[in-house]
């Protein structure tokens, strides 16, 4: 196993040891940059506290994108620009 120095070591664990065949498996496995980058792309989506809200309503059941806006508490100017 390959040392590192002893400032390394206290922002990551007890030891001062990398566990290289546990580094070479992640690297194995790692997914190219497009994918990651795809991945990134995808979870800004959910960055917004109102998109999660949205998505947990449509999980619990089908709604009209009335009941979605009484779910989420949105006010009725709200609903008739689209905002929902």
């Amino acid at each position: 196993m390959a040392k590192i120095n002893q400032e390394e070591a206290d922002l990551c664990c007890d030891s001062c040891e990398v566990h290289e065949n546990l580094v070479k498996i992640v690297n194995e496995t790692m997914p190219d940059e497009t994918e990651l980058y795809d991945l990134a792309e995808l979870f800004k989506v959910f960055g917004d506290s109102t998109r999660i809200q949205i998505l947990f309503v449509l999980f619990e059941a089908e709604v009209c994108v009335c009941d979605l806006a009484e779910a989420l508490h949105m006010r009725s100017e709200e609903r008739r620009v689209g905002r929902v």
